[in-house]
């Protein structure tokens, strides 16, 4: 069983993670890039552990009480529970431990074949590939010469999509030669598990000149806040990488700043979807899903739909019983008063309630109906906030134009979604002022973890090997060659 760390085991790791890093550093580039690789080759070939884990966690998500996806008799599509990757807080996940048996038994009544999806290749095969392949990329690199190793990270990881955020960003940082803390959130001790559970497999066999990952390298922690606040401010700590609320993410710039530390933090998100065209059926679903997945909880949900004042009545005859036929969102019990109070605020505006949103609290977790709103004003703080929630607002304009406007309008910009032709697709997509545009279709497992833009990131927006974020650069100037350096300008 995992145990929860303290501030006082992160104090413990330091000094070997000292060591391990300086060892590691001296490494050749192609020793640390086959270590690496050995590494992430160990983790997806680890299906007897790592893959049942993270199908585990696929198969409470759709087939036990519909947290984020939801299941159509006999017909179980896989896709709708990918976004909910490991994001499912762990106190649900360890109270419906007990009931899987009887889950698995009553699908096997009704011959689901989709019952696969508790195999480790359906979930390398729906869900893994695409971070295998970005991974491939981030190993087949190339590196400066003249970069350098920075030290010590901290990664901070989200409580969605967390195991995909800590192989994005953990591999460039190793491969630089830099050592690493992860912190996983308390509600992902089941990431911190299989990652545990890899290094410990790798690090029994490390043999440092061999380009084996050194004992103390990469340190994986599960915790609280205050673990959290510790790596980010502990004068050891060089860089910081961290995915978060909005609040926490206030509180890890403002104390990494003052330490003069490396940042990125990728933060909050208010995403919109423009609907240039009519839409088919399998559009609406595809809108749904993006509307819904995960409750509303990933940086690449929509809340607002912008479309044409012609097709509105039309869409809301399609749209909203996709919506309501979707089950009720599952939070945990520890944010239902923040549930309550935006619910009050929705119920205080002066809009169209559509579907009203409903808050109950049930068996220790919260169940939320979706709210569907017409008509907020664009002044509104809910049309701007990060509001975490299923929570959808329709927003009728006349001219396609007027959607690039509203959307540029959020103080936010990390994806959008657009239904348009191809035409309408180059035509409008670079006046977006969003980091991502997902066209005529929305599934957030294709992206990489790109940096949001506004408010969405900040800190150093380099994602290279040998950049400004994971390295730093020295230039060497002798008598020599000193006037080559300075007609160069390199000295």
């Amino acid at each position: 069983m995992l145990t929860e760390n303290s501030e006082l085991d992160f104090i413990r790791a330091i000094q070997p993670a000292k060591k391990a890093q300086l060892d590691w550093a001296q490494l050749s580039y192609e020793q640390r890039q086959s270590a690496v690789r050995q590494w992430i080759e160990s983790l997806k070939s680890s299906e007897s552990f790592t893959g049942n884990k993270l199908s585990e966690i696929l198969a409470f998500g759709k087939l036990d009480f519909n947290v984020g996806g939801k299941a159509d008799g006999n017909n179980l599509n896989v896709n709708e529970s990918l976004s909910l990757h490991l994001s499912l807080d762990q106190s649900i996940l360890d109270s419906k431990q007990k009931n899987i048996n009887s889950y698995q038994n009553e699908l096997q009544k009704k011959n689901v074949e989709q019952l696969q999806i508790f195999s480790a290749v359906q979930v390398e095969r729906y869900e893994l590939t695409p971070l295998w392949n970005q991974l491939e990329k981030l190993l087949s690199a190339t590196v400066d010469p003249d970069s350098y190793p920075l030290g010590l990270f901290s990664l901070i990881s989200p409580n969605f999509f967390a195991f995909r955020f800590v192989l994005e960003k953990i591999v460039p940082c190793l491969l630089a030669g830099n050592g690493v803390f992860v912190k996983v959130s308390r509600k992902n001790k089941i990431v911190a598990e299989v990652l545990q559970k890899s290094l410990q497999e790798s690090l029994q066999k490390s043999d440092l000149s061999a380009g084996k990952l050194p004992v103390g390298l990469i340190h994986v922690f599960c915790g609280d806040e205050a673990l959290g606040e510790l790596l980010a401010t502990h004068p050891v700590i060089q860089a910081v990488i961290f995915s978060g609320k909005s609040t926490t993410a206030e509180t890890v710039i403002n104390k990494a700043v003052a330490g003069m530390k490396r940042l990125q933090v990728h933060s909050a998100y208010h995403n919109s979807a423009l609907l240039m065209r009519e839409l088919t059926e399998q559009d609406i679903e595809q809108l749904a899903t993006a509307c819904l997945l995960s409750g509303g909880r990933l940086p690449w949900n929509v809340n607002n739909i912008l479309l044409l004042e012609s097709h509105l009545e039309n869409f809301k005859n399609i749209f909203l019983p996709a919506i309501q036929s979707w089950p009720k969102q599952i939070f945990p019990a520890t944010e239902y008063q923040r549930l309550l109070d935006l619910q009050k605020n929705l119920q205080q505006e002066k809009a169209k309630q559509l579907l009203s949103m409903s808050v109950d609290l049930v068996d220790g977790h919260v169940e939320v109906s979706p709210a569907v709103i017409q008509d907020l004003t664009h002044c509104s703080t809910l049309y701007q906030d990060c509001l975490g929630a299923p929570v959808i607002f329709l927003s009728p304009v006349k001219y396609t134009h007027e959607m690039v406007r509203w959307t540029n309008n959020s103080y936010y910009g990390q994806c959008a979604l657009l239904f348009a032709s191809d035409e309408q697709v180059q035509k409008f997509s670079p006046r977006l002022e969003v980091a991502q545009i997902f066209a005529n279709h929305w599934l957030p497992t294709e992206a990489s973890w790109l940096p949001g833009w506004k408010q969405s990131f900040y800190g150093v927006n380099d994602q290279q090997i040998s950049g400004s974020f994971f390295s730093q650069r020295q230039k060497i100037c002798s008598l020599h060659n000193f006037s080559k350096n300075i007609s160069q300008g390199n000295c």
